[in-house]
């Protein structure tokens, strides 16, 4: 996480994997719900515009929790 910090002004978006890369059917890994929590903060901390987005395996359950941590798509 310490490595993104010095990218975020360059960026558009960051995209979060709640999953390993290639392979199909996997749970939801909550673990990244606390990384997204991080990231909004530094993102705001430094008054930036840089929104999140979870990609691959959600559902509206998880989707909701994403979204109360500070993800926006």
């Amino acid at each position: 996480m310490d490595s993104i910090k010095y990218l975020l002004p360059e960026l558009d978006y960051i995209n979060i994997m709640p999953v390993e890369p290639d392979f199909y059917g996997q749970k939801f890994i909550k673990s990244v719900l606390e990384k997204i929590v991080i990231l909004k903060k530094t993102i705001d901390r430094k008054y930036l515009c840089v929104p999140i987005e979870v990609d691959v395996n959600i559902n509206e359950e998880n989707a909701k929790l994403c979204i109360q941590k500070g993800a926006e798509y």
